[in-house]
């Protein structure tokens, strides 16, 4: 059978051996044109984008889009015309030192995360400042990161874990990251589990020790949530965890999907991106000292993100080296069942799915910053 599903213990673990669609044709379309585009590249400030974290739609078909360049969020009108900013650069209520997600909340309202600050901010829809709740750390957690929704007025909250060994030449453990369910009123309410960082790697420069993340590895791991459900997973291999928010396992997704060796080319192309734009002496010695004798992996990853669509689909983002501009994405049905390829246009960062639309980021050959709405036609 295309997919086996058994319950064990209680946990339903669904199996796809391969994908219900026929190869890469999809079933469902996305228009050619864009149904809404904001951005650009001068002109009006109010629509020049600054490292755009995500963007979601609005109940009167605008969207709200979280700039982190500037700590703003930028509303724009169903017709893309520029209507306020919410925010802006500080620590006082409504303020942000790292505007990082943004989702919407009970009553339409907005909550912005700040993972500098850790803490969530509600605003209302005129833009006023409704909460604003920092995080209370659990015991021995270090850095707070808010993740997005989980349960009602809910929380899905990471906190990293220090590396297990101190820092040393080679590979050395990366910590890790531990999921927990918060309350409105920022405080943990139960753990969710466990998620590894991808290694870490030393190397000797200037008489010290420098260190950076392991080539070709997914760092944070992979995370979503909807409802009452979180999907967790590290991203090396083909299986996805879904956890309601007690942290009770209630679900394995698994498929079978090739894996990429890391061949000597992709070696030598990953040598040549990091040395690209390395323009000052220091930093090319910095550079070419972390090269010498780097360890790579006899594989890639399977995947790096995950997102849920507004109809309980689960999209997983394949993994994709730092030099390739163009992505796919595979998607699951709500019972976990791998359907196939999403009709997503090359060169689109796909940043919100909803039943008959698709919010993605474009970025030009000059940098310049554009999301734009697509309809989407979920076909029968």
């Amino acid at each position: 059978p295309a997919v086996s599903t058994v319950d064990s213990a209680g946990v339903r673990i669904v199996h796809s051996h391969e994908p219900a669609w026929d190869g890469d044709a999809s079933p469902w379309s996305l228009s050619q044109e864009p149904t809404l585009e904001v951005g650009a590249a001068d002109g009006d400030e109010a629509q020049v984008l600054h490292d755009v974290r995500t963007a979601i739609r609005l109940p009167d078909g605008g969207v709200a889009v979280a700039n982190r360049g500037i700590s703003l969020i930028r509303i724009y009108g169903p017709d893309g015309e520029h209507l306020r900013d919410i925010g802006g650069d500080g620590d006082g209520p409504g303020e942000f030192r790292l505007l990082n997600d943004l989702w919407l909340g009970a009553g339409d309202s907005l909550v912005a995360a700040d993972n500098a600050l850790q803490r969530v901010t509600v605003f209302g829809q005129d833009g006023g400042v409704g909460r604003c709740t920092a995080l209370s750390p659990p015991d021995q957690a270090g850095q707070l990161f808010p993740l997005g929704p989980l349960g009602e007025d809910g929380l899905l909250v990471a906190a990293t874990i220090p590396p297990t060994e101190p820092p040393q030449e080679g590979l050395f453990d990366g910590g890790g990251r531990t999921l927990h369910h918060y309350s409105a009123e920022g405080r943990t309410k139960n753990a969710l589990g466990e998620l590894p960082h991808a290694p870490n790697w030393g190397f000797s420069f200037q008489g010290g020790l420098a260190f950076t993340s392991a080539p070709f590895s997914v760092h944070p791991p992979p995370y979503a949530t909807q409802g009452t459900a979180a999907f967790l997973a590290t991203g090396k291999i083909s299986e996805v965890e879904q956890r309601n928010a007690h942290g009770e396992l209630v679900r394995i997704i698994r498929w079978d999907s090739r894996g990429r060796a890391v061949t000597p080319e992709l070696v030598d192309r990953f040598r040549e991106a990091r040395l690209e734009g390395v323009d000052t002496p220091e930093a090319r010695r910095s550079t070419e000292a972390m090269l010498d004798g780097i360890a790579f992996p006899d594989e890639l990853p399977a995947f790096q993100s995950l997102q849920v669509d507004a109809d309980g689909y689960l999209w997983v983002e394949r993994y994709r080296v730092p030099w390739e501009a163009e992505g796919a994405w595979w998607v699951f049905s709500p019972e976990g069942e791998w359907l196939g390829v999403p009709p997503v246009p090359a060169g689109l960062e796909v940043l919100e799915v909803g039943t008959d639309y698709l919010l993605g980021l474009r970025r030009d050959e000059f940098g310049v910053e554009r999301v734009v709405e697509h309809r989407l036609d979920r076909g029968s």
